[in-house]
């Protein structure tokens, strides 16, 4: 076994009475969120880094259980639950806020999306062009596609009661920038970053504390 699959929590000094999940992306664990986590545990937030096995499920297989898991972290005694995703955790957030409860749903607060594929990715497009097996061992490459068909492409994206940031990388040759947005996003930024990098940078750690935060970037409330 190349990784030890576990759901790491971070708890902070001086709780806030709110959670933030973050969601990594394709072949990758829970291990890659872990440095923004801890960012937001010293902000006040707890945080849980979700992890899955990526090459296992189809997309929306992937969001239901994300869904169930959602669920149970809402019978904790939460206010808040918010969301960090990276890449193909974005879609993952896009499947399980459509099948939650709506108890649960008015406990959701604020997402960062982190170099999602809302409107897929073209290297994932050349994959399932030039490689046909490539679904037989990655189940959701398609699902990430920049292809019309993609669940990228099809899926609803969440209503706009949903408050939701994205933030694109502005090297990114997995996704590009044109295909981060979501029609519905509360706001949209742009990083000097690679696909990856992103998650590691300080700055990207200083724009989704400020959002969680206060809903926005440069950590002014609108409240």
């Amino acid at each position: 076994m190349l990784f030890h699959w576990e759901n790491r929590y971070f708890f902070p000094e001086i709780p806030n009475g709110e959670v933030v999940i973050l969601v990594h992306g394709l072949f990758l664990g829970s291990f890659v969120m872990v440095p923004l986590a801890k960012k937001l545990a010293v902000k006040g937030f707890h945080a849980i880094s979700y992890d899955y096995r990526t090459m296992s499920k189809k997309t929306d297989a992937h969001g239901a259980d994300f869904a169930g898991f959602i669920e149970q972290v809402s019978k904790k005694d939460f206010s808040k639950i918010h969301f960090v995703t990276h890449s193909m955790g974005g879609l993952l957030l896009r499947s399980a806020l459509s099948r939650i409860s709506p108890e649960t749903e008015e406990k959701i607060g604020r997402c960062v999306m982190l170099a999602p594929p809302n409107k897929g990715s073209d290297m994932a497009r050349l994959t399932v062009k030039f490689i046909p097996f490539a679904e037989k061992i990655i189940a959701p490459i398609h699902d990430l596609s920049s292809a019309k068909d993609s669940f990228a492409n099809t899926f609803p994206e969440p209503p706009e009661k949903f408050d939701i940031a994205v933030i694109a990388a502005s090297h990114d040759t997995k996704v590009r920038q044109a295909c981060t947005h979501l029609s519905t996003e509360r706001a949209h930024a742009t990083l000097f970053s690679t696909h990856t990098l992103i998650v590691y940078m300080p700055r990207t750690a200083a724009l989704v504390c400020n959002y969680i935060a206060t809903g926005n970037f440069q950590g002014n409330n609108h409240g």
